[in-house]
């Protein structure tokens, strides 16, 4: 397909070209300039020949994709959390003690068609206390950006500490999926608008988390649930066990963590960073269970290099995080510029990976 754009006798000058192009792109992405991806064309051309190869180029990638990938409708608008609380169901009146429950973790058992949980252990019960405290702190006057894009567990009333509640949906109209299952189940339809999309609704909800001073503590892919209204969405973060949130809390210690894991691949402790990074992919083939555990970590990673050959963005991204982390710090720029920089380098980035193929 490139020959017949560019000649047999050009395809040499061609791949060339297209070298320098993508070693522009990475070499710039994490700046915070809005040079236009039309400007960097401009430039890195040496002449009109090439600038016209490569628009060619891009046109047919664009339609040998449209061509072998099932064309899926654009989601023009996400799903508002007021348009979402309508298909909420009632969990009030039923005795937790009375339903079925299903494995939910080490530590909980779950009942999602009523939206209830079990708490198998202390560490689970202990779970329910901080959700319930992180929920009333949510609900405060000035938080209602915190409140929409959580999900919390909650007391039941008149209930023993060993329940807790969370909001269902009518399942004929609201899809709701972990991150890992939609990104497999839509795996042939999303294209790089999609990945920008959810990409920057990630980033959102980290700064709002940051700015209403909320650390996650957990945020892996299965803690990151999509809520679909037919060709609406939205998303939202569940299971805050492990949060730290507050003046009176510790968020102050703990506020770059949430970035050093979905940028930096950092975990709690060095032991936890070592085992996830090195051991896992090691020893994942071997057993399903640690396979499982593997898969489920770093989102934002998963989303940029889905649908792609690229075998790895860790280096940009931990670029990109450490400046986040340092402007922050500094106190240099404010909270949304800082995150609106980090952002931008992310889309990017996303737009190389996609020029990679």
């Amino acid at each position: 397909m490139i020959f017949n754009v560019v000649g047999l006798a050009e395809k040499s000058q061609f791949e060339d070209d297209v070298k320098l192009l993508k070693s522009d792109f990475a070499e710039s992405f994490v700046s915070a300039s809005t040079i236009t991806d039309e400007n960097k064309l401009n430039r890195v051309s040496k002449n009109k020949r090439f600038l016209k190869n490569i628009r060619s180029f891009l046109s047919l990638s664009k339609i040998k994709k449209s061509s072998t990938v099932k064309a899926k409708p654009i989601i023009k608008e996400g799903l508002s959390f007021s348009e979402l609380r309508k298909h909420q169901k009632p969990t009030n009146g039923r005795d937790p003690k009375d339903l079925p429950y299903k494995f939910g973790g080490v530590n909980k058992s779950v009942n999602k068609e009523y939206g209830y949980l079990r708490a198998k252990t202390k560490v689970g019960e202990k779970d329910f206390i901080t959700e319930k405290d992180l929920y009333e702190y949510s609900t405060q006057k000035g938080r209602e950006a915190l409140a929409e894009i959580t999900s919390l567990q909650r007391p039941v009333n008149g209930s023993s500490k060993e329940y807790a509640q969370f909001d269902v949906y009518d399942t004929d109209i609201v899809k709701s999926n972990e991150l890992d299952d939609y990104l497999r189940e839509n795996s042939d339809s999303i294209n790089i608008e999609d990945k920008k999309r959810l990409a920057k609704e990630l980033i959102n909800h980290l700064e709002t988390m940051y700015t209403h001073k909320v650390s996650h503590g957990d945020l892996h892919m299965n803690n990151i649930i999509i809520r679909q209204i037919e060709f609406k969405e939205c998303m939202q973060f569940i299971d805050f066990g492990k949060a730290k949130f507050g003046d009176k809390g510790t968020f102050e210690k703990h506020k770059f963590d949430d970035i050093k894991y979905l940028f930096c691949k950092v975990g709690e402790t060095p032991r936890e960073t070592k085992a996830r990074n090195y051991l896992l992919p090691a020893f994942s083939p071997l057993l399903s269970s640690l396979e499982k555990k593997r898969t489920k970590h770093y989102p934002l990673h998963k989303i940029i290099k889905l649908n792609s050959s690229t075998k790895s963005v860790a280096p940009y991204l931990e670029q990109i995080g450490n400046t986040l982390i340092k402007d922050l710090g500094d106190q240099t720029k404010d909270v949304k510029t800082s995150f609106s920089i980090a952002q931008e380098a992310i889309l990017r980035l996303i737009a190389v990976v996609d020029l990679n193929g």
